[in-house]
């Protein structure tokens, strides 16, 4: 490692914080072999930002990543542990085909929030009596408060998960739907759907959005500045702290769920992103937009601490 900064900005529009890191040249040219690929474009016709609270989206190259990491591992740990790290990376050389593993995962994933939602869920109870000192097994309901999401993954060959879905299916642990399946979980209030689609693997919580995917009915949207912070960096992640206001039940918070959703419908929408590597300079920013009717962000950071206090 080298010199390492960062920078706080205080601007009319927003607040900033943006770092960078410098490296070796031999750890610098690890980085630009495994941040070589992009977001999958494909991901953005599955994306609703009407719908959705926030995202994070990553992009390495599989192949160079299993390639490079065992020499990496070398460089950090070879000079007090090189027998071990000797074996341990000529063991992973080994086992892992890194060109077969870079087609089933290639490396970019799409993660998207969309929310919270309060689901009535099914459990086992034992009802105690004290005449015949016997229980009984009864089956009761209770409210559960469960993410509402939807997780895309790149893959070039899905043959290995067409073996998953037939064991799952076999040993009854995978249901079958309408071009799409339900994954069930023991004990779990989660439901689960998949499917595989267009190179991409889909996994989410909400059963009418994996039919509609599977169906070709989904509806997309999705702006030019969402467009470049997901196709323009290696990571990227987004936040609205507004859109969650409103959807967080009530029995989570109690009385404190006035005072969150106040803080929560002042802030402005979060950013997170990398910048592609310069030279031997890696860097990153986060970000968070000021309301319109703020004047400036130290004004607006001081009223968000009065409102977190009161």
């Amino acid at each position: 490692y080298g010199s390492a900064n960062g920078r706080f900005y205080l601007e009319d529009k927003s607040i900033r914080l943006a770092t960078s890191m410098t490296f070796s040249n031999e750890i610098a040219a690890v980085f630009k072999k495994v941040h070589q690929r992009i977001l999958n474009k494909r991901f953005l016709k599955y994306v609703n930002e009407d719908r959705m609270i926030g995202y994070m989206g990553y992009a390495l190259d599989t192949k160079a990543y299993l390639e490079e990491y065992p020499k990496l591992m070398s460089k950090l740990y070879g000079s007090v542990y090189a027998d071990e790290v000797g074996m341990a990376t000529d063991l992973l050389s080994l086992l892992l085909d890194e060109a077969a593993v870079a087609k089933v995962v290639k490396g970019d994933a799409l993660f998207s929030f969309n929310g919270l939602s309060r689901s009535e869920v099914s459990y086992k109870s034992y009802e105690y009596n004290e005449e015949n000192f016997e229980s009984k097994e009864v089956m009761k309901t209770k409210k559960e408060t469960l993410p509402d999401f939807l997780l895309m993954v790149s893959s070039e060959d899905t043959r290995l998960i067409d073996k998953l879905i037939a064991y799952g299916v076999k040993k009854e642990l995978v249901k079958r739907g309408a071009g799409y399946y339900e994954i069930s979980i023991p004990k779990s209030p989660l439901a689960l759907y998949f499917t595989v689609k267009d190179g991409i693997i889909f996994f989410g919580t909400s059963k009418a959005e994996m039919d509609d995917i599977a169906a070709d009915r989904y509806l997309a949207k999705v702006s030019a500045k969402h467009k470049k912070a997901l196709l323009g960096s290696n990571y990227s992640a987004y936040f609205s702290a507004k859109k969650l206001s409103g959807k967080i039940p009530a029995e989570e918070l109690g009385k404190k769920l006035d005072k969150v959703n106040r803080v929560l419908n002042s802030m402005g929408d979060i950013y997170l992103k990398s910048d592609p590597l310069k030279g031997n300079v890696l860097s990153g920013q986060l970000s968070m937009d000021i309301p319109a009717n703020q004047p400036n962000a130290l004004k607006y950071l001081f009223s968000i601490i009065e409102d977190a206090q009161k």
